[in-house]
């Protein structure tokens, strides 16, 4: 089932210190960002929020944007979406392209604001057109699904192509996507298969369960359904749905791993319960497969794969196979 990412704010997408790394300081408060910075990255966040919130209310964009951050993801404090609308829109009045960008999430996700998807539109597209590869990602799907704007797979095309020449993973993984499905482009797994490659090696899940798929299906590569369930694994560790139904699929069927039910059944459970919020078609799918499968499980082996999946949902999936 290939999978594709949403939309995702533009520090807050990778949830990483790297991706707040401030932009466009000015020379004399640099040491202050980076003592706030020194502090995010030892998990300090309260320190973190004290030096920006110092620094938000002298004006400046960064810290406004990067607190909004704060807010919006809870660090440091509980999550305050309606005060990080405020900061990014501090932000983005400033120009700030990470403020707009990320004023535009919220917008468009309906988070501390009533959901407006054409006022995130026009947002991305102010972002993106000045270069920001988050932002042109972003439009992106905007334009795949018309959402805000008349759905326009070349326009999404070509937004997933800035920001991918940009090296943005999720861009990546969901121009791959594209190539697969023939949408604004004429299907080619040979280009998609190196967009996924990026994607996988820098650690996407979808770009991971992607690449599995061509894998398994032998689409633009040799079929390889060892290499496939290796990238299922990977993919289903990090919570992926698809990536956890379609490994259920190769222990139901023995193609890669040695035929096994229960273990089947317990990765199903698994995608029928992940906390995926992009992949409602694989926890349906995954339903199914429970279902289909129930029969041809003997009591013990059901017991034992409900208690293994319970296991590795508790322990975000650790030493899970």
């Amino acid at each position: 089932m290939p999978n594709l990412s949403r939309l995702h704010l533009l520090a807050m997408i990778c949830v990483s210190a790297a991706a707040l790394v401030p932009s466009h300081v000015a020379a004399q408060d640099d040491s202050t960002h980076d003592a706030a910075m020194t502090a995010f990255e030892q998990g300090d966040y309260t320190a973190a929020r004290k030096i920006w919130t110092a620094l938000a209310k002298d004006g400046d964009a960064t810290a406004q944007n990067n607190l909004g951050l704060m807010y919006a993801q809870g660090q440091g404090g509980p999550k305050d979406p309606a005060l990080a609308l405020s900061y990014f829109s501090l932000s983005a009045a400033q120009d700030d392209l990470d403020g707009i960008g990320n004023l535009a999430v919220m917008y468009a996700k309906g988070q501390g604001v009533p959901k407006d998807a054409k006022k995130a539109a026009a947002l991305f597209k102010k972002a993106a057109d000045k270069g920001e590869a988050h932002a042109q990602y972003n439009l992106a799907v905007l334009y795949r699904d018309g959402e805000g704007v008349k759905q326009d797979y070349k326009a999404a095309i070509k937004y997933y192509q800035k920001s991918a020449d940009q090296g943005d993973v999720y861009a990546n993984a969901n121009l791959g996507f594209m190539y697969v499905n023939g949408l604004g482009v004429k299907q080619d797994y040979a280009k998609a298969l190196p967009l996924f490659e990026f994607a996988a090696e820098n650690d996407d899940s979808s770009g991971q369960t992607n690449l599995g798929e061509l894998y398994r299906d032998g689409n633009g590569v040799t079929k390889d359904l060892v290499r496939a369930a290796e990238l299922f694994r990977l993919a289903a560790a990090q919570g992926d749905a698809s990536a956890q139904w379609d490994l259920g699929k190769l222990y139901q069927t023995g193609g890669g791993l040695t035929l096994n039910n229960g273990r089947a059944y317990a990765w199903f459970i698994m995608a029928s319960r992940s906390q995926d919020e992009d992949d409602d078609d694989a926890k349906k799918e995954a339903l199914k497969s429970m279902k289909q499968l129930l029969p041809n499980i003997a009591p013990q082996e059901l017991d034992d794969a409900k208690s293994y999946a319970e296991t590795c949902l508790t322990s975000n999936y650790t030493g899970c196979d």
